[in-house]
């Protein structure tokens, strides 16, 4: 069993194959195990022990970047993600719903709502306008109409501020650092 050759791990990430890429053998890469940043929520697995108690989804983000903020919090609480290379897990999905700038409003808004949270005070400044700036960089990589609805998810953000201070649980800046190299 996977969690017990690796009890310092609060979650798992595995290998991810999306039925457009069945066929494709591109997917079977051999990645090392290793540690990492952050897991597809389709392809994971969390300590039952852990979730909940000192690591959580925050309500606040509804959907998008759960997976990164949960990976942080399992850090702090002195457990890592392990990525599993021999589990394979196929993805089913609908392309229905999936409008891709509602999806980078979503994920945007939350990694700033993630930094608000999770970010030790003295770094909230700088940490948080380079992610603002990262988001800003991606849109423009997509086409100028993103950027000119970058301040769709600026807004979204702004209104969930409250909601995010009072969740507010800074982790170590040592944590903080080690995680965001990881990716």
């Amino acid at each position: 069993d996977v969690s017990q050759r690796h009890p310092e791990a609060g979650a798992f990430s595995f290998k991810e194959i999306r039925p457009a890429e069945r066929d494709d053998r591109s997917h079977s890469l051999d990645l090392p195990d290793a540690y990492v940043a952050s897991y597809s929520n389709c392809a994971s697995a969390v300590r039952s022990d852990l979730y909940g108690e000192e690591a959580f989804f925050p309500g606040v983000f509804f959907h998008m970047y759960e997976e990164p903020d949960y990976c942080l919090q399992s850090y702090a609480c002195g457990y890592g993600v392990r990525f599993v290379s021999s589990i394979t897990v196929l993805h089913r999905y609908t392309s229905v719903g999936r409008n891709l700038i509602k999806r980078h409003h979503q994920h945007a808004r939350n990694e700033v709502l993630s930094v608000l949270m999770r970010c030790p005070a003295p770094f909230l400044a700088f940490v948080l306008s380079y992610r603002v700036i990262r988001q800003l960089a991606y849109a423009a990589s997509q086409h100028l109409s993103w950027v000119l609805r970058e301040p769709v998810w600026w807004w979204q953000a702004l209104v969930r501020v409250p909601t995010a201070i009072k969740l507010r649980r800074p982790v170590k800046w040592k944590v903080y650092w080690a995680w965001m190299r990881l990716a």
